[in-house]
C-alpha cells in the first residue's frame, strides 16, 4: 500500500511542479509528464528484486519519472 500511495505523489508531483497552471505541459498525445512513464517501474533491484528504491532502509517499488535530458523515463532517488 506504501509503495502505491509513494508512486501516486511522485507522479502528481512531478506534474505539479513542471505544470503548476495546469496549461503547459502536454505531449502531443495530451500526457502530463507523469503521465509518460505511468506504471513503468523499470529493474528492481532491491530487496531480493522486490524493490527500485531504498530510502532510509526501507524498500520501495516507485514509478520511474520521465526526464527531458534523456528523453525517456528514469530511475531517480537516493
Amino acid at each position: 500500500m506504501a509503495d502505491e500511495v509513494a508512486s501516486t505523489t511522485s507522479h502528481e508531483l512531478t506534474e505539479a511542479t513542471t505544470d503548476p497552471e495546469l496549461d503547459a505541459w502536454y505531449d502531443s498525445s495530451g500526457n502530463e509528464i507523469g503521465d509518460k512513464c505511468a506504471y513503468n517501474y523499470g529493474t528492481n533491484t532491491w530487496d531480493s528484486s522486490k524493490a527500485n528504491e531504498m530510502w532510509n532502509g526501507h524498500f520501495y517499488e516507485l514509478q520511474r519519472e520521465y526526464d527531458n535530458h534523456v528523453a525517456g523515463c528514469v530511475q531517480v532517488g537516493p
